[in-house]
């Protein structure tokens, strides 16, 4: 049992009042906290070696791209393949990783295939193919039967991070099977960019500190879900999310939870409610854990409120928004610049302890597009990417996974002309590769482009559908990707082309 709780809510107003908040009133309300027992599964620790800290892998901040993916095969239905991926395995397979291309020559540009006059291709699903998604397709058939909550959950760089293409599925799935909650988000911003899509939120965030993995890391990190946290003893921070003020779907809630840490020198927060003060909740505990506090209120829309005491650190892992009724849940864990070797960077307790809790029916890894500009050998770039694989399986086995590749990243030369990166389809060859192995889906980004170099027709296209960095997609073209995603996931041809 992860989390006991018992309690009993009034719906209250929505202004807040400093001598209210004083007298801390509770009502009838008692919260009962209990941290997440240490998690317990017994996988091989995994230990970054030389070649994933090399100096001579570039660093590009939070301007690159990335990808999504993870699974594996519900009990009672047939075993997907499952093996180790190492050198020696991909060297053995039928056909070299990426053709020997010389980089530096002025290749002319592919045409684009086009469907019904459109760009962007219907998907087809490599890796283990169809088979990887039975869990989530009968997860989706019990949601349409209003019997289950279905839970989708995205990792990946910047792709994911926009919540452009994530909010995109996540609007299309809710709105034909129901809107269970915006699922998980953090109440202040780790960065200035942050976002998730169709959410209220407000903080101070200067106020805040984070961290996340970086290129040159190689120490675990206590960084919870997402791969980040926001953290402050400042007695002036705060950081709220709520229900959606406009018009379609996230308009209501009736479960708040707060993942946070307990830890040694721990402080107080306050958690406030539609600005009425549900309790002053204190982190301090003998050693560092991860811990979770819910909070239930009638169907509707509503506010949480984290204010800082300043008694001592406060560290928050993320919130959900969440309804007790069937539909779809999409979760957005993102971060600019993220290669996927970095979740291997992520302290298993803490990651492990929240996955659980988030029970997702899928697992999406979308990575790999930073990865393409790097130098790392490719047989450890798939030894990376089958630990992070292998680690979410033995989290939530049941859950179907999903690799999405990197888009076409072209290079420009000095000339102006766009050229081949060879090492974009080194890595989504990888990611086919591995994701059979370990019985996942894996889509190819750069096919439903259109193949190698496509990227500038969908920059010169009108609307553009990508941006001027021949890297991401506009938010036109992400909503594009999409649809055909969604598509795919359930296993449907749409016959028209995706607006």
């Amino acid at each position: 049992m992860i989390l006991s709780l018992t309690w009993l809510v009034e719906l209250v107003g929505c202004g807040h009042d400093g001598k209210a908040r004083q007298r801390e009133e509770r009502s009838v309300l008692e919260v009962v906290h209990q941290p997440i027992p240490q998690p317990m599964v017994g996988a091989r620790p995994f230990k970054p070696d030389s070649t994933m800290t090399s100096g001579a892998m570039p660093s590009d901040g939070d301007r690159m791209i990335p990808p999504v993916g993870i699974g594996v095969p519900p009990r009672g239905q047939p075993q997907l393949p499952r093996k180790t991926i190492n050198a020696r395995s991909l060297a053995a397979t039928d056909a070299p990783l990426a053709p020997e291309v010389d980089e530096t020559s002025p290749y002319p540009v592919v045409p684009v295939a086009e469907d019904d006059g459109e760009l962007g291709l219907p998907l087809v699903l490599g890796g283990a193919g169809e088979k990887a998604l039975t869990h989530f397709r009968a997860a989706m058939a019990r949601t349409e039967r209003k019997e289950h909550q279905t839970r989708a959950i995205f990792f990946g760089a910047s792709h994911v991070a926009s919540d452009w293409f994530t909010g995109e599925v996540r609007d299309q799935l809710q709105r034909r099977f129901g809107d269970a909650g915006h699922g998980f988000v953090l109440p202040a911003r780790p960065w200035r960019t942050y976002r998730h899509l169709n959410v209220w939120s407000s903080s101070n965030w200067k106020k805040w500190t984070s961290d996340k993995v970086y290129v040159a890391d190689t120490e675990i990190k206590r960084l919870g879900l997402m791969g980040t946290y926001v953290e402050s003893e400042d007695a002036a921070a705060f950081g709220a999310v709520g229900s959606y003020r406009g018009r379609g779907i996230g308009r209501k809630v009736s479960r708040f939870q707060l993942f946070y840490e307990q830890r040694p020198d721990g402080g107080s927060m306050r958690v406030l409610i539609d600005g009425k003060l549900r309790e002053t909740l204190a982190t301090q505990a003998e050693d560092f854990r991860p811990a979770i506090a819910e909070y239930e209120v009638p169907d509707g829309s509503h506010q949480l409120r984290i204010e800082v005491v300043g008694d001592g650190p406060v560290r928050i892992f993320g919130t959900t928004l969440e309804r007790d009724a069937p539909g779809v849940i999409v979760d957005t864990a993102g971060i600019n610049g993220s290669r996927i070797r970095y979740q291997m960077l992520w302290d298993r307790a803490y990651f492990e302890a929240f996955l659980t809790a988030r029970k997702p029916d899928l697992i999406v890894l979308a990575y790999g597009t930073n990865e393409s500009g790097d130098d790392t050998p490719i047989e450890n770039y798939a030894e990376e990417l089958g630990a992070v694989i292998e680690r979410a399986q033995e989290i939530v086995p049941d859950a179907s996974c999903l690799l999405i590749g990197p888009t076409d990243r072209p290079i420009r030369t000095p000339e102006g002309i766009y050229v081949d990166r060879p090492r974009t389809r080194q890595v989504a060859e990888t990611q086919d590769k591995v994701a059979a192995a370990y019985g996942c889906a894996f889509v190819d980004m750069v096919a439903f482009q259109g193949g190698a170099l496509s990227m500038p027709a969908w920059v010169a296209n009108d609307p553009p559908l990508a941006a001027p960095d021949h890297i991401h997609l506009t938010r036109k073209g992400y909503q594009r990707f999409a649809g055909r995603l969604v598509d795919t996931l359930l296993g449907e041809t749409r016959p028209a082309s995706v607006p």
